[in-house]
């Protein structure tokens, strides 16, 4: 018994000694795995003398004109001025459409069993280059589709703008009698429901930019047909059986001369994200500015003699771009929502 006890004690001292082999073990693993794991970088504020930049480049593909010229207009008043335009019945299996002039307007009365839809070219010559809008008046609320005809070639080749039943816009080409749908929107807020509304097209060859009552609304590039003539397009949604649509004040603008626009950088021997701005016959399109929503300028712009100022301006909710000569300065544009300049004096069309 007495021998016992020395044993017993040293097995313990062995124990303690290796628990605390094993502590000391994990103790250094830990260390080791707080070394290995990179501290998180500390977050800075914005240094507003330094503020984040990134070059506009404006492609000089779309002109802009100074000066138009109004080269076609029809108000439908007297048969001499819309001689160009078709008067008389046409007819698709159980579809006819009746065109007359009546009370100021270019008037179609429509039958319809299947949704057939009827388009006429008013203008004898053909554009590539061109600003076309008219005035259109349904005699319902919902029903029709109608709009504009651009590019016309023949009866099988042809794109079209529609206002469908006063919900969407829809912008296709009809290719070797083909219908393709090339984009389709929703109409724009400032709609006149079941009354007149007004469709127009800015088109550069390939580049088409549409707008609703002078509210932007969309655009393509196409390049089937660069040019062609213009005229209206109509007809019922199908279950829609009979209906009237009036047209009037169907007016077609060229630029008399096209300058290219000007792009001015500033010195920066650092690399700087790309922001594309699209010229129009209009004004200038941007983009969305996605990642830069840190307030700052991102350049000069000088275009057509115009200089100004070009800043991004952010809040948690917006980002945009504002162009210090803008109608309304300090104007925010919502995220991811496309910027345009109408500011642009010289690039606006005359009336």
């Amino acid at each position: 018994m007495g021998n016992n006890a020395p044993q017993r004690e040293s097995r313990l001292v062995l124990v303690l000694l290796g628990v605390l082999l094993l502590c000391l073990c994990l103790a250094a693993v830990t260390v080791g795995l707080f070394l290995l794991i990179p501290a998180a970088p500390e977050m800075q504020a914005p240094d507003g003398s330094n503020p984040p930049r990134a070059r506009i480049e404006i492609e000089p593909t779309l002109a802009a004109a100074r000066v138009w010229n109004e080269v076609f207009h029809s108000q439908f008043e007297r048969y001499v001025e819309s001689s160009s335009w078709f008067i008389g019945k046409r007819e698709f299996g159980l579809d006819r459409m009746q065109a007359k002039l009546n009370r100021g307007a270019y008037e179609w009365e429509i039958e319809s069993i299947f949704g057939q839809k009827f388009w006429v070219p008013g203008t004898r010559d053909k554009f590539g280059i061109y600003d076309v809008q008219v005035s259109v008046e349904p005699q319902k609320n919902s029903g029709f589709r109608y709009g504009l005809v651009l590019g016309l070639q023949d009866s099988t080749n042809l794109y079209l703008l529609e206002l469908v039943d006063e919900e969407s816009v829809i912008f296709s080409a009809i290719e070797n009698g083909t219908e393709i749908e090339l984009d389709k929107w929703h109409s724009p807020t400032n709609l006149r429901t079941g009354g007149r509304n007004s469709l127009r097209a800015i088109v550069d060859d390939s580049h088409f930019t549409f707008l609703i009552n002078d509210e932007y609304v969309g655009e393509f590039q196409d390049n089937r047909f660069p040019s062609g003539r213009l005229g209206v397009v109509g007809g019922l949604t199908f279950g829609n059986l009979n209906g009237n649509i009036r047209f009037d004040d169907f007016r077609v603008r060229v630029p008399s001369h096209l300058t290219t626009p000007t792009f001015t950088p500033l010195p920066d021997s650092t690399p700087l994200p790309l922001v594309t701005a699209h010229p129009t016959l209009d004004g200038i399109l941007v983009p969305p500015l996605v990642g830069l929503t840190p307030e700052g300028a991102i350049e000069k712009l000088a275009l057509l003699g115009l200089q100004g100022e070009v800043v991004v301006q952010s809040t948690p909710t917006c980002a945009g771009l504002v162009m210090s000569q803008a109608t309304n300065p300090g104007t925010r544009v919502p995220r991811g929502a496309t910027i345009r300049f109408f500011s642009c004096r010289s690039l606006t069309p005359t009336p």
